[in-house]
C-alpha cells in the first residue's frame, strides 16, 4: 500500500499526528541547514508554547498512550519522508510535539564509547520523557556517553 493510501486509511487523530510530524520534520531539516542550532531550538520552543495555547509547559497533563502515539507518528513519517530520517531531526520533532502537549522532555546527545573512550563520528540523539526513551531507542544505547541533555518543560 502506498504512503498516501496508508495516510488516508488512518483515523482522524493519527492523521493529524502524522501531518504534524511531517510538517515538523520538514521544517527541522530545513532549519538544520540554515540556522545555528540554538536558534532552531529557540524556534521549536516558541512553536511548542504557541501550540500549547499558552498553558504551562511544565505541568504535564498526560493522556493515556500519548508518548507512544507521538513516537509512532515521528517514526512512521520519518521512514517515508526523504532526508528526515536522522536521529537528530526525529528527536527534535518528537520533543517539540511532546512539549506542545505539556510534557517535560529531555533531548539527549551522546557519542558511542569504544573501550571506555568516545569514538569519532558515532553520535546519536534521542528523547527521554517520564523516565523512558520515547524516540531514538537503539539496541546499544547504553554504549553512548551522554554529552549533554537539553531539558525542556
Amino acid at each position: 500500500m502506498g504512503a498516501w493510501r496508508s495516510f488516508a486509511a488512518l483515523d482522524d487523530g493519527r492523521r493529524r499526528l502524522a501531518a504534524e510530524a511531517a510538517l515538523l520534520l520538514a521544517l527541522i531539516r530545513i532549519g538544520l541547514w540554515i540556522l545555528p542550532f540554538p536558534a532552531l531550538q529557540h524556534a521549536l520552543d516558541r512553536c511548542a508554547r504557541w501550540r500549547a495555547g499558552g498553558r504551562s509547559l511544565s505541568a504535564p497533563e498526560p493522556r493515556p498512550g500519548e508518548l507512544d502515539q507521538v513516537a509512532w507518528a515521528v517514526e512512521a513519517v520519518a521512514r517515508r519522508l526523504p532526508g528526515s530520517t536522522t536521529c537528530l531531526a526525529e528527536a527534535l520533532a518528537a520533543a517539540a510535539m511532546l512539549r506542545s502537549r505539556a510534557h517535560a522532555v529531555e533531548v539527549r546527545f551522546g557519542v558511542e564509547r569504544q573501550n571506555g573512550r568516545a569514538r569519532a563520528l558515532a553520535a546519536h540523539a534521542w528523547v527521554e520523557c517520564e523516565g523512558r526513551v520515547v524516540v531514538g531507542a537503539v539496541g546499544n544505547l547504553a554504549a553512548y556517553a551522554v554529552l549533554s541533555g537539553s531539558e525542556h518543560s
